[in-house]
């Protein structure tokens, strides 16, 4: 009874030791971030493999396509990996968001295993199911910014957190200002793309309503912008619900529906392939 009761003793100090001293190879819960190199800073890396490919002094047509809310159906995932690598027009991939469905880290790692069997390179957009309890440090940590922007073949690409609900309806996101920013014309680039997880859209409840007036207004007076891209609904939409009806928010279907979408620019001039696998 007594070494019994000394065992325990001993337990309660080497337990805590263990997962302090080697939290590397313990795991303890399914909310803990453990995250492998080759998993850590995933756009910057794949930004890196795109970019140097590209000749800005060239206006080149291209295609890209817009894969978006996988949510856990990782079969289907990685059938619409295969049916991508089928492929021979796409130069690069962008995943619109929810490629989980509860942001646990096992589920970020399993759609990332998934994802790096694309042969071409993929940058990321956070969804709003990506930014749950403690999604939004894992997507830091896996993937890097909530937002940023590239130009590539003289099209400027600005990614854009626009999962307002989630970031606690603060006013800040989307962020109009660094969006308005980074719309501005320069010398470096011909046209604009816009790709978010959720839409710039008056009904759209994953987006802080009271910033549309000021995302209309950013995005409608923006001649060279061709569109603006997103998931989230799972549906297939083309809408004009901006001021500037000449810009299209585009919807792609789902990975979840087997669906997602190829986009070719020549000439400044956008088009939409839908996917059915």
């Amino acid at each position: 009874m007594i070494k019994e009761k000394k065992r325990a003793w001993q337990l309660l100090f080497i337990v805590p030791l263990l997962y302090f001293s080697s939290c590397e190879q313990f795991q303890y819960t399914r909310y803990d971030i453990v995250i492998d190199s080759d998993e850590k800073d995933l756009i910057n890396k794949n930004l890196n493999k795109l970019l140097i490919r590209d000749d800005a002094s060239k206006k080149q047509a291209f295609s890209f396509a817009f894969i978006t809310d996988s949510q856990n159906f990782f079969d289907r995932l990685t059938k619409g990996v295969s049916n991508f690598n089928e492929r021979e027009d796409c130069e690069f991939a962008i995943i619109g968001g929810d490629i989980t469905e509860y942001s646990l880290p096992a589920e970020f790692k399993l759609s990332v295993n998934n994802l790096k069997n694309l042969d071409q390179p993929f940058l990321n957009v956070i969804g709003n199911h990506d930014a749950l309890g403690v999604g939004k440090e894992m997507y830091s940590k896996m993937f890097g910014a909530y937002h940023y922007a590239f130009i590539y073949k003289r099209i400027k690409f600005i990614i854009l957190n626009t999962n307002s609900r989630e970031f606690g309806l603060t006013g800040k996101v989307p962020d109009v200002s660094w969006l308005e920013s980074e719309l501005r014309k320069t010398d470096k680039y011909d046209f604009a793309i816009v790709a978010a997880h959720s839409g710039a859209l008056p009904n759209d409840d994953n987006l802080d309503q009271r910033l549309f007036p000021e995302l209309d207004r950013v995005l409608s007076n923006t001649p060279h912008l061709l569109a603006m891209i997103h998931g989230h609904g799972h549906s297939e939409n083309m809408e004009f619900p901006l001021t500037n009806e000449k810009i299209p928010v585009i919807e792609v279907g789902a990975i979840a529906n087997k669906r997602y979408s190829v986009f070719r620019i020549n000439e400044g001039v956008l088009t939409q392939e839908r996917i059915k696998y």
